[in-house]
């Protein structure tokens, strides 16, 4: 995973290194969904910013299906 320039966005990434870390699912869920809100709010080009929240999307689909969640797409 790129990491970005901006400080929210690296606050997020670490929070996901630390989810990832620990192993608990529903932390990484919602360090993906944290993470996909700061990068569909930051300023980098469209083009990586649309590669990024699908492989945030992809992540986030995978983990609500590994905690019993419903697949939702958060564009929604």
């Amino acid at each position: 995973m790129e990491k970005m320039s901006n400080g929210s966005s690296e606050i997020e990434v670490e929070r996901l290194e630390i989810a990832q870390n620990i192993g608990d699912d529903q932390l990484i869920l919602y360090a993906y969904t944290k993470l996909y809100d700061a990068t569909k709010n930051s300023t980098i080009s469209r083009a990586k910013k649309q590669k990024q929240l699908d492989e945030y999307q992809k992540a986030i689909d995978t983990y609500t299906a590994k905690v019993g969640g419903e697949k939702n797409d958060i564009n929604e």
